[in-house]
C-alpha cells in the first residue's frame, strides 16, 4: 500500500455478496484509481465488475499515447469482453456494470477521468468537496439540474435506475463515456465511490471525514463505516488519492549589508578612540521645505482618494459563514487587477468554483470572458454570485454557468451587458439596485433595463 492511494470495498449491511471492484495501483507514471459497481438486481453482477476490472487493468499496463482516449478505449474492450461472456454463457445475460476510473499523473499535477453510470468521481481542495462526474440517471440529471436537492435525490424511490453502463449495448457509443481532465494541485485529494456510499453519506458528512488529519487508510475505513452505521444497504466501495507534494514555499532571505551601509551604521570615533561629536544639523533650504509641504498634500489627496475607493460598492453584501478559499481569492485579486479584459484561466475553468462569498466587481468598466466557468453556491453561503460596485459603468459577463443561487448578479442599472449567460436554478438571476437620497421626496417609476441581444431556443 503506497501513502497517496488506497481503495476498501464492504458488502455492506443487507447483501450477502459484493458486487464491487476497485483498482487502486500504480500503472506506468500514472495512480490508476477505479470503482466498478456490478449492477444491482441482475444476475452476474459480480462477474461483470470483475471482467471489467481485469480489462481496464489489462488495456492500460502500458499507457501509450493519448492517455483520455486509451481510457476511452479500455471501457470499449471492457463492454466487449462482458457481452462475449453473455454469449457464452447465456445464465448471465443480463449482467451489467458502471465504472469511474481516474487516471493520476502526480508529476504533472494532473488527473484524467472516464465515467459511466452513477459511481462518483469528487475532488477535495481547500476544504470543499465537489461532484466532478454526473450521475447518468433520471434522478442524477434532477440533481444537477437543481431541480431537486442532494437530500431529495438521496431519498428518490428512482434513484438507482440508470441509463448507461458497460453491458447495456453490445457496441458502446462513445458519447456515453464521460471524460474529462483537471490540475491535481498539491494537498488536493480524489475520492472515488460507488452507490453504496453516496446514496447514504451527503457530500457534507464526506467532507467532514475527509478533513481528518488521518491516514488514506483510515479515511477510508470511516466513511465506510459511516455508511454501514447509515444502514449499510449496498455493497461500499472508496478508492482515494492524495497528491501529497507540498507546495514550493520561497524562503524569506536577509539582505547582505554592503559597504556603505556599514560605514552608516558605525559611530564615528576619533583617533584617540573617544566618540567623535555629533555632526552639525544643516539648515533645511526654504525649497526643501516647500517640497516638503508639497509632498503632505500629495499623500492627504492619495489617502483621500484610497478611502473613497475603499467605500465602494456602498451597499451591503450578504456574506457567507466560510471564509473564502484559495480559488476565490485569486480569482477577487484577478478581477482587482485586471486593466479592461479577464478571461478565465484554464486551471480556474477545469473544475466548478464553489463561492463562500460574493465575487465583486469594482472596475469603471470590464470585460470578464468566464470560458464556460461554472460557479455553485456553497450550503452556508446566500449572497449573489456577482455583486456589481457604484464605481462601475460597464460589464460585459460572458460565457458563465451560475448555479443555486438565491441572486445571481447584483447590479445597477444600465451598467451590466450579458452575453451566453446561463443562470440554472437562479431564484433571480439578476438583482437591480437603485440608490435614491435619502429624506427627499422621490417620484418616478422602475422600468425593465435588460435588453436581450438575441435570445438562444
Amino acid at each position: 500500500m503506497a501513502d497517496n492511494f488506497y481503495g476498501l470495498t464492504d458488502v455492506g449491511q443487507v447483501r450477502t455478496n459484493n458486487e464491487d471492484a476497485f483498482i487502486a495501483q500504480k500503472l506506468s507514471r500514472y495512480i490508476a484509481a477505479c470503482v466498478i459497481d456490478g449492477v444491482g438486481g441482475y444476475e452476474g453482477g459480480e462477474v461483470a465488475a470483475s471482467i471489467a476490472r481485469n480489462a481496464i487493468i489489462d488495456y492500460l499496463s502500458v499507457p501509450s499515447g493519448d492517455i483520455t482516449t486509451m481510457m476511452r478505449e479500455a471501457f470499449v474492450v471492457a463492454n466487449e469482453k462482458i457481452e462475449a461472456e453473455k454469449q457464452r454463457n447465456p445464465r448471465l445475460d443480463s449482467m451489467a456494470c458502471v465504472a469511474t476510473l481516474a487516471m493520476v499523473d502526480v508529476a504533472a499535477k494532473t488527473f484524467y477521468y472516464a465515467h459511466i453510470g452513477d459511481t462518483r468521481l469528487y475532488l477535495m481542495r481547500d476544504n470543499a468537496l465537489v461532484k466532478i462526474t454526473k450521475d447518468q440517471s433520471f434522478v442524477g440529471y434532477l440533481e444537477d439540474s437543481g431541480r431537486i436537492t442532494e437530500t431529495e435525490a438521496m431519498q428518490h424511490p428512482k434513484r438507482n435506475e440508470i441509463n448507461n453502463a458497460l453491458g447495456f449495448t453490445e457496441q458502446l457509443n462513445a458519447a456515453d463515456i464521460e471524460t474529462g481532465s483537471s490540475p491535481f494541485l498539491p494537498g488536493d485529494l480524489l475520492l472515488l465511490c460507488s452507490d453504496g456510499l453516496s446514496d447514504l453519506l451527503s457530500s457534507r458528512e464526506m467532507l467532514q471525514l475527509l478533513q481528518q488529519e488521518e491516514t488514506l487508510q483510515a479515511k477510508a475505513k470511516a466513511l465506510v463505516q459511516r455508511a454501514n452505521e447509515q444502514g449499510g444497504k449496498d455493497n461500499i466501495t472508496v478508492v482515494l488519492v492524495r497528491n501529497h507534494r507540498k507546495p514550493v514555499v520561497q524562503k524569506a532571505t536577509k539582505p547582505i549589508a554592503t559597504t556603505q551601509d556599514v560605514k552608516k551604521n558605525e559611530t564615528p570615533t576619533q583617533q584617540n578612540g573617544a566618540p567623535a561629536p555629533a555632526p552639525k544639523r544643516r539648515k533645511i533650504h526654504k525649497g526643501a521645505a516647500a517640497l516638503g509641504m508639497l509632498c503632505l498634500l500629495l499623500a492627504a489627496t492619495v489617502a483621500y482618494l484610497l478611502l473613497q475607493i475603499a467605500r465602494t460598492p456602498t451597499y451591503a453584501v450578504p456574506s457567507g459563514t466560510i471564509a473564502r478559499t484559495g480559488q476565490e481569492l485569486a480569482l477577487q485579486q484577478a478581477l482587482d487587477t485586471a486593466k479592461n479584459v479577464f478571461s478565465m484561466p484554464d486551471s480556474m475553468v477545469a473544475l466548478p468554483l464553489v463561492l463562500n462569498d460574493t465575487v465583486l466587481i469594482r472596475k469603471d468598466s470590464l470585460r470578464v470572458n468566464g470560458n464556460g466557468m461554472r460557479f455553485l453556491k456553497s450550503s452556508a453561503f446566500s449572497g449573489p454570485a456577482f455583486a456589481l460596485g457604484d464605481s462601475c459603468k460597464y460589464v460585459l459577463l460572458e460565457n458563465l454557468l451560475l448555479e443555486n443561487f438565491d441572486v445571481g448578479i447584483l447590479a445597477a442599472a444600465n451598467v451590466l451587458h450579458l452575453k451566453n449567460v446561463r443562470f440554472i436554478n437562479c431564484r433571480v438571476p439578476v438583482a437591480v439596485q437603485v440608490h435614491l437620497p435619502g429624506n427627499v421626496p422621490v417620484s418616478g417609476r422602475l422600468s425593465n433595463f435588460f435588453t436581450p441581444d438575441s435570445l438562444h431556443r
